[in-house]
């Protein structure tokens, strides 16, 4: 089995398998074994910027020792940023002023509620 690896390539190509140029071939015979014409594959991102591509074309020998196509893979290569929200608190809270006697106080409400005032308890004699 062979495997052939190209950058950039979405096919669109003829793979041709020859003889050697050293190998003596019967007089009339071709000097090309196999030839395979690869189509050009479909692109899954839309956007093309920053997407590379490699193409990968394997051929193996059948029982009979004939190169056969085997296999024809087109592999997109791309980076995605992903913005993740961050929520930035209200900053740093005031300390809470001494309560003078007598006064309504505001407490904070529950997420959902209405806030609502609140007196405070009457001396004690």
């Amino acid at each position: 089995m062979q495997q052939l690896k190209f950058d950039n390539k979405e096919g669109n190509l003829t793979l041709k398998i020859d003889y050697s140029e050293e190998s003596t071939l019967m007089a009339g015979l071709p000097a090309t074994i196999a030839q395979y014409q690869i189509g050009r594959g479909q692109r899954k991102r839309a956007d093309t910027n920053g997407v590379t591509t490699k193409l990968a074309i394997r051929v193996k020998n059948n029982i009979n020792q004939i190169p056969e196509l085997e296999r024809v893979e087109m592999t997109e290569c791309w980076t995605e940023e992903e913005k993740i929200p961050i929520k930035i608190s209200g900053g740093v809270k005031p300390a809470a002023e001494p309560k003078k006697e007598g006064e309504e106080t505001k407490e904070p409400a529950a997420e959902g509620e209405a806030a609502a005032p609140t007196t405070p308890a009457a001396p004690e004699e």
